[in-house]
């Protein structure tokens, strides 16, 4: 199951019909509204937060090769090993935002570099 954490209803909602093939199931647990839905194959719930997601913490790119697989690199720390789901497009990529030859800048926020967030 993949969990895709959100900061208002609003987006969850519209982000999980926006994934899902078909309309996306509202659902409640706990009182909070979720969206269920399938994609590529796989169990999927948004969540809209209460309150505002202050400081995202994700490196700020990610980079591949045959040797060491993914892994990501930050400021702060230095090359840290990533985990990103083995269906993603591996490199060589063409180079076009977000992606470089050999990796993904995950700081430029595009649409394109959102499923490798985990």
């Amino acid at each position: 199951m993949h969990l895709i954490i959100t900061e208002k209803n609003d987006a969850a909602k519209q982000i999980a019909n926006i994934l899902a093939k078909t309309t996306a199931k509202a659902d409640k647990v706990y009182n909070t509204p979720v969206f269920r839905f399938e994609w590529n194959g796989d169990e999927c719930v948004t969540i809209g937060l209460r309150g505002h997601i202050l400081e995202p913490n994700f490196v700020d790119s990610i980079e591949w090769n045959k040797s060491r697989g993914w892994y990501g690199i930050s400021d702060e720390f230095g090359k840290v090993k990533a985990h990103i789901p083995r269906n993603l497009p591996k490199p060589p990529f063409k180079k076009k935002k977000p992606f470089s030859v050999d990796g993904v800048d995950l700081k430029g926020w595009k649409m394109e570099a959102l499923p490798y967030l985990v």
